[in-house]
């Protein structure tokens, strides 16, 4: 289906990675933003079962661009410059999650005993959270993701992470490859959609830069 459709992004306080940008942007901006966007996008019903990273992925490429659309058109330079910001942080705490989700899987993958995989997991997740405090200190402070890790970090919370952002730079380099053209962007996702996993994945591979190089 082609039909036009009002794509509503809503900038909500206290989100993180489930709404990309948005967090940031609300902890950092004074005055607070409170804001509902909406953009035309073509409603091309982009989902594929069973892939949940690739549904996530997708939709916070097109909220994220939505939001950077209104921020251009509407926002203060200081919103703007949070933004940036916001987006930076959120690139840094993804990247720290995306490694301990592969060295845990890694690690599970030797012939251990349950007890010693049990101590390992702690060790590791122990590692993450000091690499995230390390992190906070870069950022001169800022604590918008430390009620993600307020239970203590575990599989679940990794792969929910992941669900949100594994492929969100794929995502993003192909918009960018579209020029920003949102019609196509979409016709190259139903395209990508209609694949075979392994080879979606593949395709989705080429184009992110930090999995090319």
């Amino acid at each position: 289906m082609n039909t036009k459709f009002k794509l509503t992004l809503a900038v909500l306080a206290g989100a993180a990675l489930g709404a990309t940008a948005i967090q940031g942007l609300h902890a950092q901006a004074k005055p607070p933003v409170y804001q509902i966007v909406e953009i035309d996008v073509l409603n091309q019903e982009v989902y594929v079962k069973g892939d949940t990273v690739f549904n996530e992925s997708f939709a916070v490429a097109v909220e994220e661009e939505g939001l950077r659309r209104w921020l251009d058109r509407e926002g203060t330079p200081a919103q703007r410059d949070a933004y940036v910001v916001s987006r930076r942080r959120q690139a840094e705490f993804a990247a720290l999650v995306l490694k301990y989700r592969a060295r845990v899987a890694d690690f599970y993958g030797q012939p251990l005993s349950s007890d010693a995989k049990r101590e390992g997991k702690r060790r590791l997740f122990a590692e993450m959270n000091d690499e995230y405090g390390a992190l906070k200190t870069s950022w001169g402070g800022f604590a918008g993701f430390d009620r993600l890790l307020a239970r203590g970090p575990n599989n679940a919370f990794l792969v929910s992470i992941a669900s949100y952002t594994e492929l969100l730079p794929a995502f993003r380099a192909l918009l960018a490859q579209k020029n920003g053209d949102l019609a196509a962007f979409y016709a190259a996702v139903r395209e990508l959609a209609r694949l075979d996993k392994s080879e979606r994945d593949a395709r989705l591979a080429t184009l992110d830069p930090n999995r090319s190089r």
